[in-house]
């Protein structure tokens, strides 16, 4: 019994920490075709990696990621157009992904593009 409610107990805390840190609680997202779950985090975690392997990227520096419900918004600055053409067709190609919402800016300017 004390363990039961030492489990439940923990994920009630882990529920809240995150609810307090602005994690969505609703990441789950059902997908359409396949009829398979796939959660906003682990799509957001695929973008990064995805986007973390192009040799041309600094991910911590320039692309921040995140997902609500399947729709990816890329924010932060890369280089040039072309870079930010490629990490919007990188998150595209991402399972789950809706749509992405590209929100990047050129180094040194205020253009953006949305998809």
């Amino acid at each position: 019994m004390r363990i039961l409610l030492g489990v439940v107990v923990g994920i009630l805390i882990g529920l809240a920490i995150a609810h307090f840190w602005g994690v969505p609680l609703d990441w789950l997202v059902i997908d359409g075709e396949t009829g398979e779950a796939v959660g906003d985090v682990a799509i957001t975690a695929s973008v990064r990696a995805a986007i973390a392997l192009q040799r041309d990227f600094d991910l911590f520096g320039g692309i921040k990621v995140s997902t609500e419900r399947g729709v990816v918004t890329l924010k932060g600055s890369v280089a040039d157009d072309d870079q930010r053409r490629l990490a919007g067709l990188i998150a595209q190609g991402i399972e789950g992904v809706r749509e992405v919402v590209n929100d990047l800016e050129l180094a040194g300017s205020n253009t953006r593009e949305s998809r």
